[in-house]
């Protein structure tokens, strides 16, 4: 008896442990049940909220203070500091 509860938990184990040997598929974790499942559900219920309150026309920013245009600002910033960093060098001489 104590044989199949301890195959059961060591099964668990091994989708999350680095240590046990034994390899096996994400897919197979998430046949284990709703903790397999958790990760990704609340993923998907972030990206959902977020897209939803980016869009709602109660609740949506200002235009251009989105998230995209956040981050094609910080890009912009990032590529601008690394021509000044890189003056006149060439990008092929890194």
């Amino acid at each position: 008896m104590s044989q199949s509860v301890t195959s059961g938990a060591s099964r668990d184990a091994s989708c999350i442990s680095f240590q046990g040997m034994k390899h096996t598929s994400w897919l197979s974790c998430l046949a284990n049940g709703p903790r397999g499942l958790d990760p990704l559900l609340g993923v998907f219920t972030g990206i959902l909220a977020y897209k939803m309150s980016e869009t709602n026309p109660r609740t949506a920013p200002p235009p251009g203070e989105t998230l995209g245009a956040l981050v094609r600002w910080k890009w912009n910033t990032w590529k601008a500091d690394r021509e000044r960093q890189l003056g006149g060098k060439e990008e092929g001489a890194l």
